[in-house]
Order: structure tokens, then sequence, then C-alpha cells
């Protein structure tokens, strides 16, 4: 009788796995590009594609949630980093959000006339800058920004 009760709990407990693994969340899904940049770098871009968010692999790249885009990105050379910075603190119109450093990056968030929302990022043991505009919400802007990674490849 004991046997036969440790094979029911042992047979019990494997169906209970496998059914916790087939009704599962969806799951993590990720896309990236790689891109030859003017500054010589060879960069990776890849997006946190869960929840109806994508990324087009031309320049400039588009990112969208459920298929209406919401920011664009392109590259610039190192030195964008301090011209965009230096410009922004200069008008009277923007405001500084946030500045941090972030893994690889460092970059500063600012809004521009209420209107604008964007991200300057430099990325670390690179050449390369990153522009990512917005000009539908700060939250938007956000959402995007935490879905990004870059890598220098």
């Amino acid at each position: 009788m004991k046997k036969c009760i440790i094979k029911i709990i042992i047979l019990i407990v494997a169906l209970s796995s496998i059914l916790v693994g087939l009704t599962g969340c969806k799951g993590h899904t990720s896309k990236s590009y790689t891109y030859n940049v003017d500054t010589g770098d060879k960069i990776k871009v890849e997006m946190d594609t869960t929840g109806g968010y994508n990324m087009t692999s031309s320049l400039p790249i588009e990112f969208s949630k459920d298929d209406e885009v919401i920011s664009q990105g392109t590259f610039g050379k190192e030195n964008a980093y301090d011209l965009y910075y230096d410009e922004v603190k200069n008008e009277n119109d923007v405001t500084i959000i946030e500045e941090k450093s972030k893994g690889n990056i460092d970059y500063f968030f600012y809004e521009y006339d209420n209107s604008e929302y964007n991200y300057i990022i430099k990325i670390k043991d690179s050449k390369t800058c990153f522009i990512l505009g917005n000009n539908v919400s700060k939250e938007s802007a956000q959402e995007i920004f935490e879905k990004l990674e870059f890598k220098v490849e």
C-alpha cells in the first residue's frame, strides 16, 4: 500500500510540473540587430519584444508597440553626446529628467517643450552614441528605453 501511495505522489508531482510548464506565461521574446556604425564600431541593439513591442532593422530604427511607432533611434559619434548635453543645458524649454549610468551606457533623458522626450546614450568602450527620440509621451519613451540593450561587438 505504501509503494502505491508513493507512486501516486510521484505521478502527481510529475504531472503538476508538466502542467505548470505548459500553462506558464508566454515567455520572454527579444529581437536584435547588429549595425556597422560610421564610427567604425559594430553595435548590437537588442530589444525585449515581450508584450507587443518591436523594432525595425533599418536606420533610423523604429520602435513600436502593437504596430504603433513610438520612438525612433539612430547612431551618432561619441562627441554628439557632449554636444547635445551642452545644448540641452542652455535651452529654456528643456528639462533634464534623468542623468545616469546603467551597465555599459551613460545617458541623459530630457523633455523639450512638453512635446519631445529624448534619450542621448553614450555606449561605453565605443566611439558611438545613440539618439532615441519620442514625441508621444514621457512614459512611452521610458518604456522603450527600458527594453533596450546596447553591446559593442
